[in-house]
C-alpha cells in the first residue's frame, strides 16, 4: 500500500470515528485508530466496513449519550421503545380511504395523538431536556389511556386497555430513575417484556378484528428484530473494542 493510499484508509477511519465526542477522541481516539488500522492490515481492508461503521456508531452514540449533561438513559430507553411501538401501531392502523368510528384521516383511532407526544418526549430527551421530557411522556400516558377509555365507551377500533395500559407503564418508567445495576436490568427486562407484549396483542387484534392483512402486520416484526439484534451485536462489539484499549479508558 503506498504512502498515499495508507493516508486516505486513516482518513476514513479517523471519520468513523467522529460518531465518539471530541473528549473522548482527544484523550483516547488515536489509540483506538492505531488498534483498528492493526485490525484491517490483518485483514486486507482498506477501510472500515459497514459492521465496522455501525460498530462504532453505536459505541460513539453510547458514549455521547453517557457524556452529556442533563441526559438520562432511564428516560431515553423507554421513550425509544415507546416511539418505536407507535411508528409499529402507526403502520398496522394505516387505513386511508376507509371510515371507522373514531377514525381521524388515515388512522383507524386517535392513538396517533400519543404517540406524537411520546415522539416530542424522545427528543427533549435527547435534548437533555430532561424534566420536560418526563413531563410530556405522563402527558402522553395519559393521553393514551384517556382516549382508550373513550374508545370502550364510544365502540371505536381501539385502543384497547390491553394496548394502552403497557403503554401508559412505558411512559411512567420514564419518569422513574434507575438506582444500582439491579434496578436497572429489572427495569430493561420490563421494558423488553412491555414492548413484546404491545406488539404481540397489536398484531394479533390487527389481524383477527380489524382484518388487517397478516403480511402487513407480520412483515414489520422480523425487520424490527433483525434491527434490535444488529443493533445489540454492534453495541458489544464497541464494547469488546473499547475494552482492547489501556485498563481503564474503556470504562
Amino acid at each position: 500500500m503506498t504512502t498515499n493510499e495508507d493516508a486516505r484508509r486513516t482518513d476514513r477511519f479517523r471519520r468513523a470515528l467522529r460518531w465518539y465526542p471530541a473528549a473522548w477522541r482527544d484523550e483516547h481516539g488515536e489509540v483506538l485508530l492505531g488498534i483498528l488500522l492493526d485490525e484491517a492490515d490483518d485483514r486486507g481492508h482498506r477501510g472500515p466496513g459497514i459492521g465496522q461503521r455501525i460498530t462504532l456508531a453505536v459505541g460513539g452514540l453510547r458514549h455521547r449519550l453517557r457524556s452529556a449533561p442533563g441526559r438520562s438513559s432511564s428516560t431515553i430507553v423507554p421513550l425509544a421503545l415507546a416511539t418505536a411501538f407507535f411508528v409499529f401501531y402507526a403502520v398496522v392502523n394505516w387505513s386511508p380511504g376507509v371510515s371507522y368510528p373514531g377514525a381521524i384521516g388515515p388512522f383507524t383511532n386517535p392513538s396517533f395523538l400519543a404517540g406524537a407526544l411520546f415522539a416530542i418526549a424522545l427528543g427533549l430527551a435527547l435534548a437533555a431536556r430532561t424534566g420536560a421530557a418526563r413531563v410530556t411522556a405522563l402527558l402522553a400516558s395519559a393521553t393514551e389511556l384517556s382516549i382508550a377509555l373513550v374508545a370502550a365507551a364510544a365502540g371505536w377500533l381501539g385502543p384497547d386497555l390491553s394496548t394502552a395500559g403497557p403503554v401508559a407503564v412505558l411512559g411512567v418508567l420514564a419518569v422513574v430513575p434507575w438506582r444500582g445495576r439491579v434496578a436497572a436490568v429489572m427495569s430493561v427486562l420490563l421494558l423488553v417484556g412491555l414492548s413484546a407484549l404491545l406488539t404481540a396483542v397489536d398484531a394479533l387484534g390487527a389481524t383477527v378484528l380489524m382484518d388487517v392483512p397478516a403480511a402487513r402486520v407480520v412483515l414489520p416484526l422480523p425487520v424490527i428484530a433483525a434491527v434490535l439484534l444488529a443493533l445489540a451485536l454492534a453495541a458489544r462489539r464497541a464494547t469488546l473494542l473499547e475494552r482492547s484499549l489501556p485498563r481503564g479508558v474503556w470504562a
